[in-house]
């Protein structure tokens, strides 16, 4: 039986800092093709916010300057998320780790 109270909700957030809007979420429907184009930035200024929430409340938000990688993941998980849920009894799907990477 699936407890949803022992499920922790993550997502994350990218901001860019050039003021552009953050677009990978956003799909455009069309009943003909409109030709549509999206320029892109690459390696513009950004910082990323990571933040959880479960039914004991919100976890976080934690912030990543620039692009977030196995490291910077993994020491964020480590120091600031790990304290927090180690004694808590949450469900993990399927037994997997808190992030699938070689490292963590």
């Amino acid at each position: 039986m699936l407890d949803v109270a022992k499920i922790l909700w993550i997502d994350e957030a990218i901001f860019k800092l050039n003021s552009h809007v953050n677009r990978h979420d956003i799909i455009y429907w069309s009943v003909a093709n409109p030709r549509l184009t999206l320029e892109r930035e690459v390696n513009s200024p950004r910082f990323v916010v990571w933040a959880g929430v479960w039914s004991c409340g919100m976890l976080g938000p934690f912030s990543f300057d620039g692009n977030v990688t196995a490291d910077s993941y993994l020491k964020m998980i480590t120091d600031k998320v790990m304290p927090y849920v180690k004694d808590m009894d949450l469900m993990r799907h399927q037994l997997t780790t808190l992030h699938l990477c070689g490292i963590i």
